[in-house]
């Protein structure tokens, strides 16, 4: 097996389990020891076999994170990291990421987070939930309007 078909093996291996993105896949080759024009042979062959495509892989990892019930701003930081660029996360966030729909998902993350924090101190309770959104990506004034002066 030449290079070429061994590089072509394992990037298809690697499909299998998620779509990826152009620059998960050359890092991937490169870990696996593959040259750089054989890299760029593969990545050419992937976008002719349609396996390889940025703006699939963008659209379907915002709808997989925002339903996991993470935030556009922790989305577009892990999408800018894994290459897509700041204006395609950004199409595509609009797109997928209504004001309603963020505030939606906020309340029923807040309602679950509340079962869990039910014996807390109130003020430990709130500190607790603003903290736990800001990890997931959701903005102070997005929990805010979540939130809209009701106690925790």
């Amino acid at each position: 097996m030449d290079e070429i078909q061994k590089a072509q093996h394992s990037a298809l291996r690697l499909l299998k389990f998620r779509y990826r993105s152009e620059k998960e896949m050359r890092d991937y080759l490169q870990r696996k020891n593959i040259s750089p024009s054989g890299i760029d042979r593969v990545v050419a062959w992937l976008y002719e076999q349609r396996l390889l495509d940025d703006e699939i892989f963008c659209a379907e990892w915002i709808r997989s994170r925002r339903s996991s019930g993470y935030g556009a701003f922790r989305v577009a930081r892990e999408l800018r990291l894994k290459g897509i660029p700041k204006d395609m996360v950004d199409r595509h966030l609009r797109q997928e990421y209504g004001v309603d729909e963020r505030v939606k998902v906020i309340r029923e993350l807040i309602e679950r987070r509340l079962r869990l924090l039910r014996d807390e101190p109130s003020l430990k309770r709130r500190r607790k939930i603003y903290s736990y959104l800001l990890v997931r990506g959701f903005s102070y004034d997005e929990i805010d309007q979540a939130l809209d002066g009701r106690e925790l």
